[in-house]
C-alpha cells in the first residue's frame, strides 16, 4: 500500500509523476534493471545471507528472487533490492538535474554512495 501524507495534494511532487511505459520501451527498461539485480544477486550471493527481513517481505522477496537465482535468501534479495534503489535513486536525481541545480558533482556522489554501499 503506498504511504500518503495527510497534505500531499497541497504540496509538489518531488519529482514528477511516473511515465507509463510499454512495449519496447518496457522491455527495455525492464531488461536492463533485471540484469543489474541479477548482478548484484550473483555478488551478494558469495557473501552469505544475512537475517531474514520480516514477514510478509521475507515472503515477497523469496517468491520474487527464487525463479531467478535459486537459493538466494530473503535477506540477500533484500540488500540488491535496496542498493539497486539507492543507484537508481541518485542516478534519476542528476538526471532529473537536482544535482546541478545545488552544485553538486554527481560524478562524485554516486562514486561516494556506490563505496558507501559495497562496504
Amino acid at each position: 500500500m503506498p504511504l500518503t501524507h495527510p497534505l500531499s495534494a497541497s504540496r509538489p511532487r518531488i519529482s514528477s509523476p511516473p511515465v507509463p511505459v510499454s512495449g519496447a520501451a518496457w522491455a527495455t527498461k525492464s531488461s536492463a534493471m533485471i540484469w543489474l539485480v541479477n548482478l548484484l544477486l550473483d555478488i551478494l550471493g558469495e557473501a552469505g545471507d544475512r537475517p531474514a527481513p520480516p514477514q510478509p517481505l521475507e515472503s515477497q522477496l523469496a517468491a520474487w528472487a527464487q525463479p531467478h537465482h535459486p537459493g538466494i535468501g530473503p535477506a540477500t534479495a533484500l540488500r540488491a533490492v535496496l542498493i539497486w534503489s539507492r543507484l537508481h535513486g541518485i542516478v534519476s536525481l542528476e538526471i532529473a538535474g537536482n544535482f546541478a541545480s545545488m552544485g553538486l558533482d554527481p560524478g562524485q556522489l554516486f562514486e561516494i554512495q556506490l563505496a558507501t554501499l559495497t562496504a
